[in-house]
């Protein structure tokens, strides 16, 4: 439940600065804060906002915090009451925590760790998965159980090169009905979950680490998520596309009778070499 508006927020929160810092702020002087000039709506604000209907003569706000107790205005010096000061600190406190990171404790104790992990990825839809080592094991999970659309990783650790192959090769067999597609990069450190808008998550280690370690997954939001979206979108770009591995060529048999060929512009009697039988 909303108790206050964000202007009534910054109202209050003005006050306090002020007369927190030893300065008689006046009813005349928050008045003309609180009307200061805004800036003009565009697009569907705009068209609201012209429909909307507007009193004749409307109570101002600071005139209506004064009334409902969280404003005092005596001696035209405007101070917060106790019931004010209830008010910022739980706006305050509301606000923090809209920004603090949710972060979530995989335990090694927790049997569904790993599986805590897939329901996030999952939640996050068409999403770009980046795990510098993400394995063989887990391809599986990731294509029958989300909505990834791109996973982004890396040749990183003594078995790289084996991981990236078991990956194309899996690929190559697997009859998906969607998009997905592999990347190869070394630019790589973290490990995300990059949805195309709205919060990111940050793993604390690889989908192979999950449930063997104390580890953490964190949702970041604003502005983080979209400096880390806009950083791996690029590194996408640029990124090697994992391609599937090229085809064995099929195994001629010897020509009828079992004689082997002769090389090619080398007739029989000489292929078989001096010393054979006239």
């Amino acid at each position: 439940m909303q108790i206050a508006d964000e202007r009534t927020h910054r109202l209050l929160a003005y006050v306090a600065l002020a007369t927190g810092a030893g300065y008689p702020l006046t009813l005349r002087e928050l008045y003309a804060y609180d009307l200061r000039p805004q800036p003009e709506p565009r697009g569907l604000q705009a068209v609201v906002a012209a429909l909307a209907v507007r009193p004749v003569n409307p109570e101002s706000l600071v005139s209506w915090m004064v009334r409902a107790g969280w404003l005092t205005g005596r001696d035209d010096v405007v101070r917060l009451t106790d019931l004010g000061r209830i008010l910022l600190e739980h706006l305050d406190r509301r606000d923090v925590e809209a920004e603090a990171p949710i972060q979530v404790a995989l335990s090694p104790d927790d049997p569904v760790a790993y599986a805590r992990v897939i329901e996030r990825i999952a939640r996050r839809g068409q999403a770009l998965l980046v795990d510098p080592y993400f394995r063989l094991d887990h391809l599986l999970h990731i294509v029958q159980h989300s909505s990834v659309t791109r996973l982004l990783t890396s040749r990183r650790g003594g078995d790289g090169e084996a991981r990236v192959s078991a990956l194309a090769v899996a690929l190559s067999r697997l009859n998906l009905e969607r998009s997905f597609e592999v990347r190869i990069t070394g630019e790589i450190h973290d490990r995300f979950v990059i949805p195309p808008s709205g919060p990111v998550d940050m793993l604390g280690t690889s989908l192979s680490g999950v449930g063997k370690a104390l580890s953490l997954l964190i949702e970041i939001g604003e502005p983080a998520a979209g400096e880390i979206r806009r950083a791996h979108e690029r590194i996408w770009a640029a990124a090697t596309r994992l391609e599937e591995p090229p085809a064995a060529k099929d195994f001629e048999p010897p020509a009828a009778g079992g004689e082997s060929a002769a090389p090619q512009g080398q007739s029989e009697d000489s292929a078989e070499g001096p010393g054979s039988p006239a």
